[in-house]
């Protein structure tokens, strides 16, 4: 099973696929390149991707010094979802 969480276009023929996928019990983010079918059948996945377990993505991102710039985003993006809820 996979979720599909974005597609981030790289060229004409090519996107980043963003998808929460589970591989023998484990949650995954997984990154990849997909890349338009010569037969125009849609996109197909490349070996060009990285597959990150998600219990290890907060560790992952706070060595890459984004730990606290996510946490930011995340908190903003709560206040909107909490913001909207009550204005409805």
């Amino acid at each position: 099973d996979s979720l599909h969480v974005a597609d981030v276009k790289k060229s004409r023929d090519k996107v980043l696929r963003v998808q929460k996928t589970v591989f023998k019990g484990h949650q995954l983010l997984d990154l990849r390149i997909f890349q338009a079918s010569e037969d125009g059948a849609g996109l197909r996945p490349t070996k060009q991707g990285v597959s990150i377990n998600l219990a290890k993505l907060p560790e992952i991102l706070e060595g890459a010094g984004l730990g606290e710039l996510v946490t930011a985003l995340i908190a903003e993006d709560e206040a909107e979802r909490v913001a909207g809820l009550e204005e409805a």
